[in-house]
């Protein structure tokens, strides 16, 4: 992903995810589940963390995808982490020690968000990374379109999910 996505896509996440009902803020975190350019946001409630995932598009891509989870020994979900194919109608992940799933696991989710199409031909890949640097303003307004269907997404099915998790949290 070109770094100036990055930069700015990580600013509009910090300060959203900052203002959320839980409130999400980075984190370091040391995982072979994380590869580079991977940035983490985290909640801590109770004993639990609850973590999401910025990921960068590894195939070179001008897009990006989140991850979600939680853990609560205290630490990162590890590879082995429990996945369910999807969330469950009777919640019954809520359970689980560790989960890390894709947001692609709800229905309708998308799997990537594009900030740019990109061709698959050999030549459209190399006709696109031979473009000039972006203006700010282009990639500014890019970012904010790919980010704010994101977000809307997010605000409709992730949160609400985690807000159910924090609920269920409460009342063990």
């Amino acid at each position: 992903m070109r770094p100036i996505y990055s930069q700015k896509l990580l600013a509009i996440f910090e300060q959203r995810l900052g203002a959320w009902t839980p409130s999400f803020s980075p984190i370091k975190v040391r995982s072979d589940r994380l590869f580079p350019g991977e940035r983490v946001f985290h909640h801590d409630h109770r004993d639990a963390s609850i973590y999401l995932v910025w990921r960068p598009d590894p195939k070179m891509k001008q897009s990006f995808t989140i991850e979600y989870g939680w853990a609560r020994k205290g630490s990162f979900p590890n590879l082995l982490a429990l996945r369910c194919p999807v969330p469950t109608a009777s919640r019954v992940e809520f359970a689980l020690t560790e989960l890390y799933q894709n947001v692609s696991a709800f229905a309708r989710a998308p799997l990537w968000w594009p900030i740019e199409e990109m061709g698959t031909s050999a030549s459209q890949i190399k006709h696109h990374f031979a473009k000039a640097d972006i203006p700010d303003a282009v990639a500014t307004e890019r970012v904010r379109e790919a980010s704010d269907r994101a977000f809307h997404w997010l605000e409709e099915n992730l949160l609400p999910y985690l807000r159910e998790y924090v609920s269920f949290l409460d009342r063990e």
